[in-house]
């Protein structure tokens, strides 16, 4: 048999406050959270309607709100999760803290179903990398915080099946080891005002995703890997030496995106000690005590604080916190044949994890002084059908203690899959290997998707560029839209129009009265230039699944008054597409539905008309 994990780091347990007491303070700041999107005021009929306090919140915010509600286990069809999905969808999208909190948020939320949406966004950061590699606010200040925003956002997005060249990476990795500075720690801009707290977490996480990625790709330039891992060890060094939880070492200002930041860090570098500090204890033993009595941090003055304290304690980053529902999905039989034991749940996606080690392997990798702590962990690489999708982290100079190595597999395609696993482990100085990292191996664990990303995205035809519809000015009309009485849950405070369907937000639909028999869009363009691809995205509203709404089955298109192109649609998600026989300046498009499909809503619609060039001819 294999030896169970430890659940959290043995100092833990000399912590000023228990699991429990963790525990509590998450059910009690999400709740707060809950509550306070769901706040409404000025009810009544004599009462001048105002917006909830959150809809007063900047965009990047309101995401991650939403982030830390998902992250602490609230139902995705919880009353403030769907108001919150909904919300970020109705608005454009400017700034890189905006595009990397909702790319989280919505990979949180469904990966799968919000693929394209997340696509989008994806491409949207991508195009923002500037020339040395970094990001920042547009057309000011480039600076290592929204840099490692960038790279979250990017993170997120190829968990769920987005592909992000290895070329981004690596012009990242180069450039954010042009903050570090020559004490070890990282600061704000290249320029060197001086290392702080949260610009060093910042600086090592995000290194720390480069080498993930890289390694996923095989692609780690032999004369960046030695540098990836001395700049995080230096950054580690210049903790240890400044170490605290009770303020931003080096600053005195931003303590909870410090705190937040050092989560992050210990996820993705797989750190769980700064030198001699544990610090999850040390900072949970800070934050609890200083929770409110309505659940807030600071007094809820920035709700900012409030998700940095949650997404500290439930460790969200690495998903390591303390199971409170029993694991389930072990295939033990099969999975005895190798040195590690893996456990999944979920049927797509499927979080995997390492559950114990053969303990004849553990007895002979763990070093001196560190009995029953487990092996030095480099790296865990996760297999499905034997190909590489996955790498977690670890730290080779610490004991992997009872570290999972958690992984989130979004597949490619349902039916019977294999996952498996390998880790490389760093043996005692002067081993059997000479120090060289061996490689332990799991056996095969089944699992049967259900659920995995649709079949067409990876069989979509020619690579096509961005939407270039919103450049050419578009108007639109329509032969209706959803009365007030038909606006049920979900629809009751949106007016769908006309101008929805080009508004460049795949979220945002034009939906037609439930009697309208027509169901028709006229769409004008004041200006335009040669397109290849016209392509009709099915409504949908973005918090509930694809039959919440009337599905379109069939359209007619007409472009420029010409030919009409019968469409179908027999796909939820998937965009009808038309590519044309020869470039075209489109100004006018009409489409009109003539087939659908009942959805558990009598509303149908038209979730984005976009317009793309294909991207060998640009």
């Amino acid at each position: 048999m294999l030896i169970p994990l430890l659940l959290a780091p043995l100092a833990i347990q000399d912590a000023r406050v228990d699991q429990a007491s963790i525990n509590a303070a998450i059910d009690r700041g999400a709740v707060y959270l809950q509550t306070v999107v769901d706040e409404k005021r000025g009810k009544g009929r004599k009462k001048k309607k105002k917006k909830s306090r959150i809809a007063t919140e900047r965009l990047g915010l309101r995401a991650l709100v939403l982030y830390t509600l998902l992250k602490c286990d609230v139902d995705r069809d919880a009353s403030a999760v769907r108001e919150l999905v909904d919300g970020i969808a109705f608005e454009s999208a400017d700034q890189t803290y905006d595009v990397a909190c909702m790319l989280l948020a919505l990979a949180a939320h469904d990966p799968i179903g919000h693929r394209l949406w997340i696509e989008e966004l994806a491409a949207l950061l991508v195009g923002w990398q500037e020339d040395n590699g970094a990001w920042g606010y547009p057309g000011m200040i480039i600076d290592l915080s929204n840099t490692q925003y960038a790279a979250l956002g990017l993170w997120a997005a190829s968990r769920a099946g987005v592909e992000v060249a290895p070329q981004v990476w690596e012009r990242l990795a180069h450039a954010t080891l042009s903050y570090g500075g020559e004490d070890g720690g990282f600061n704000y801009t290249p320029s060197g005002e001086g290392a702080t707290g949260s610009m060093t977490t910042a600086g090592i996480g995000t290194l720390a995703l480069c080498e993930i990625h890289l390694r996923k790709a095989g692609a780690v330039p032999t004369d960046l890997e030695p540098k990836l891992g001395a700049a995080r060890r230096a950054g580690l060094a210049w903790l240890d030496a400044n170490f605290s939880v009770e303020t931003n070492p080096r600053s005195g200002a931003w303590l909870y995106y410090y705190l937040y930041g050092l989560e992050r860090m210990g996820g993705l570098a797989g750190s769980h000690r700064v030198g001699e500090h544990y610090w999850y204890a040390e900072g949970a033993s800070f934050l609890v005590p200083r929770q409110d009595e309505d659940g807030s941090w600071q007094g809820g003055t920035d709700l900012s604080q409030t998700c940095f304290a949650l997404l500290f304690l439930k460790r969200a980053t690495s998903g390591e916190s303390q199971p409170r529902t029993p694991v389930v999905g072990a295939a033990r039989k099969a999975d005895e044949q190798g040195a590690i034991r893996l456990a999944f749940e979920g049927a797509g996606p499927v979080d995997v994890w390492i559950e114990g080690w053969r303990p004849l392997d553990v007895s002979k990798l763990e070093w001196p002084g560190e009995r029953g702590l487990g092996p030095r962990v480099a790296r865990v690489e996760y297999l499905a059908d034997g190909e590489l999708v996955g790498v977690v982290l670890g730290d080779a100079a610490q004991a992997a203690f009872g570290a999972r190595f958690r992984f989130e597999w979004v597949p490619g395609r349902s039916g019977a899959r294999t996952l498996s696993a390998r880790a490389h482990v760093q043996p005692p100085s002067g081993g059997a290997s000479g120090g060289a990292p061996l490689i332990l191996e799991s056996g095969e664990l089944a699992v049967d998707v259900s659920r995995a990303a649709p079949a067409w995205l990876a069989s979509r035809g020619p690579g096509v560029g961005p939407n270039l519809a919103t450049g050419f000015r578009p108007s639109a009309r329509a032969s209706s839209k959803p009365k007030k009485s038909e606006k049920s849950e979900g629809l009751a405070d949106r007016e769908f129009e006309a101008e929805l369907a080009v508004d460049g937000l795949i979220g945002t639909p034009w939906l037609a009265a439930a009697k309208d028999e027509k169901r028709a869009l006229k769409i004008s363009y004041r200006k335009a230039s040669p397109v290849d691809v016209v392509r009709i995205h099915p409504a949908r509203i973005p918090s509930r699944g694809p039959g919440f709404l009337t599905r379109p089955l069939a359209l007619e298109v007409q472009i420029n008054g010409g030919k009409v192109h019968e469409l179908r649609l027999e796909d939820p998600g998937r965009p009808a597409t038309i590519e044309l026989a020869a470039r075209t300046k489109i100004k006018r498009i009409d489409v009109r539905i003539v087939e659908v499909a009942a959805g558990e809503h009598p509303a149908v619609g038209i979730g984005e008309v976009t317009l793309h060039a294909r991207e060998t001819d640009r």
